[in-house]
């Protein structure tokens, strides 16, 4: 339901837009691009959920869509191994697990997965990769 009440929104604003948005136009604001041989793509339903692109996904940890996982490598076990506690809060980015260092800090948040809505147990994809198949894969996601 809240994803039709975005998306007509959406499309609501973007009709009323002056000077008006041609049709191309209208569909890149909400996210389409050209398909990567140049040919137009017309998605077949505008209101349909769109997955956000990797593009610099090393960059925007924590991930889920809660925050309940700190890293991509994280990310790739499966959830009874990821941390259960963390921090967040620092800048400082670990280049081998793909996210933020975690460590208590003065202006950082404890993450505790424990607690009602913060549970990082979802998202199984990836994590019957073996360990070296996983640090392939986070290698792939650095070059994104």
């Amino acid at each position: 339901m809240l994803s039709i009440l975005v998306g007509v929104a959406v499309q609501d604003s973007i009709k009323q837009a002056q000077p008006p948005f041609t049709a191309a136009q209208s569909a890149e604001l909400i996210g389409y691009r050209k398909k990567a041989d140049g040919s137009s793509y017309t998605p077949p339903n505008l209101l349909a959920y769109r997955a956000r692109p990797l593009d610099g996904i090393w960059a925007t940890a924590p991930y889920l869509h809660n925050g309940s996982v700190p890293s991509l490598y994280e990310l790739l076990l499966p959830p009874n191994e990821r941390s259960r506690v963390f921090y967040v809060g620092k800048r400082e980015f670990d280049t081998d697990t793909v996210g933020f260092k975690s460590g208590w800090s003065r202006d950082g948040f404890r993450f505790d997965t424990r607690l009602p809505g913060n549970h990082n147990s979802g998202h199984t994809y990836g994590t019957e990769l073996t360990e070296d198949q996983r640090l392939d894969l986070l290698e792939f996601l650095k070059t994104l």
